[in-house]
């Protein structure tokens, strides 16, 4: 939660979340109020089916087989266009929730009085956020770091077609571009993201998670609609139901009818000081490896094989050779310890590190991903659905590659 809030909060006595001085465990607000209850709660979108565990898992499988499988290109090339087109399309998502950002926090603040005497108000600011922020961010954080990797290791991209690398080239500044959108969105998120409230009948409560019903019809404000709905009588079964605030939320990229509710506490795992320097360092770090990974393309090899070098790495090449400098002998001697150097650091790099940074990104995306609701169950089509046309389409590669020599087999028992 971010500081300034706390200027809403001067008369309660923490300064960073006030409203914990005032809460129960159950995240209801003690008061003296027996018309209604008051509860502090967390409203979002839940993940979208594309990115709930079966696809997002799948990507990840995906991920590591396209790494793994570097030298048999047939099976490669198949992985590795799912892997492609699923972060691309994440890329272009971040771009769209950062440009829509701000529409999250256009419904107006006030002030609601939930204590009898009126001394106890808190304030009722209508939110409810995407949480595919996170899901983009797991998406095209994990093709980052799987970039250099596939550049030095892939037979695909080791190809001297200047297409291909034209492809990886623009798929590359694609997903740099898309994960600074997915930043700017996640901390925008993280600045801006307001308690909400839940309003129930006093010894009422829905359990949560509970799902939107559609916007609540406001007269005037949410205070004098919550004291004309409960506060007529301490005994409210007429009224046996709860009133979201956040419910009134509109974003153009969902439908009202998706927001979930929960409970506010479930979200603490990921608001403490050690996991947002956590989540600077991997910032940090995916950011550079995809400036790295961008760099790869216009630095040469340095080496004396123009079959590795085209375009604009040959033109490097033969600028650093033309150099006087290099055209001693220490000069050139110098020239093959610095290409020495260079292979053997970029391929550790690829090797060793990426791997391992690959698989502590996951982990950690994936306990931030944990607070966010799932939108669909493996029941769902969108979620098996995506297994089964990853399965169809590595047969397919399967038997483009084999069925020659199946069919010669076949022939030759069918003669025999």
């Amino acid at each position: 939660m971010a500081n300034w809030t706390a200027d809403y909060f001067k008369s309660y006595p923490l300064a960073e979340k006030p409203w914990q001085a005032i809460i129960a465990n159950d995240g209801r607000v003690a008061s003296n109020n027996t018309h209604f209850d008051t509860y502090f709660v967390e409203c979002g979108y839940p993940l979208s089916g594309g990115y709930s565990y079966a696809p997002r898992f799948l990507y990840y499988a995906l991920a590591a087989m396209a790494i793994i499988t570097w030298r048999k290109t047939w099976i490669a090339a198949t992985i590795l266009a799912s892997v492609m087109t699923y972060s691309a399309t994440a890329a272009v998502h971040a771009v769209v929730l950062v440009s829509f950002r701000k529409r999250l926090v256009e419904n107006p603040f006030e002030w609601i009085s939930v204590d009898m005497s009126g001394d106890l108000i808190l304030p009722a600011w209508p939110q409810a956020w995407d949480n595919d922020c996170d899901a983009v961010l797991a998406v095209i954080g994990v093709a980052i770091l799987a970039l250099i990797p596939l550049q030095i290791q892939s037979q695909i991209f080791n190809h001297p077609q200047p297409e291909v690398k034209a492809i990886l080239l623009l798929w590359a500044m694609l997903l740099l571009m898309g994960f600074a959108c997915a930043l700017v969105n996640e901390e925008y998120v993280g600045a801006w993201n307001f308690p909400q409230l839940r309003l129930c009948p006093h010894g009422y409560s829905d359990s949560l998670p509970v799902s939107s019903t559609g916007p609540h019809a406001v007269n005037q404000s949410w205070n004098n609609t919550i004291w004309e709905l409960y506060g007529h009588s301490p005994s409210n079964s007429v009224h046996a139901f709860c009133l979201y605030p956040c419910f009134n939320t509109e974003w153009p990229l969902r439908d009202n009818s998706e927001i979930m509710v929960i409970p506010q506490s479930k979200t603490t795992i990921v608001e403490s000081m050690a996991f947002w320097i956590t989540d600077m360092a991997v910032y940090t770090l995916v950011s550079i490896t995809g400036a790295i990974g961008i760099m790869v393309f216009f630095i040469p090899t340095l080496d004396n094989s123009d079959s590795e070098r085209s375009g604009l790495k040959r033109k490097v090449f033969e600028f650093l050779k033309a150099r006087p400098f290099f055209q001693r002998s220490t000069g050139c001697l110098l020239l093959r310890i610095i290409q020495h150097i260079y292979r053997q650091c970029l391929r550790a790099y690829a090797r060793l590190f990426c791997p391992v940074a690959l698989v502590l990104f996951i982990v950690w995306i994936e306990i931030t991903l944990s607070t966010d609701v799932e939108g669909e169950s493996i029941r769902h089509v969108g979620q098996w659905g995506a297994l089964v046309a990853a399965a169809l389409a590595i047969a397919a590669a399967i038997i483009a590659r084999h069925y020659s020599a199946c069919m010669l087999v076949m022939r030759c028992r069918g003669r025999s």
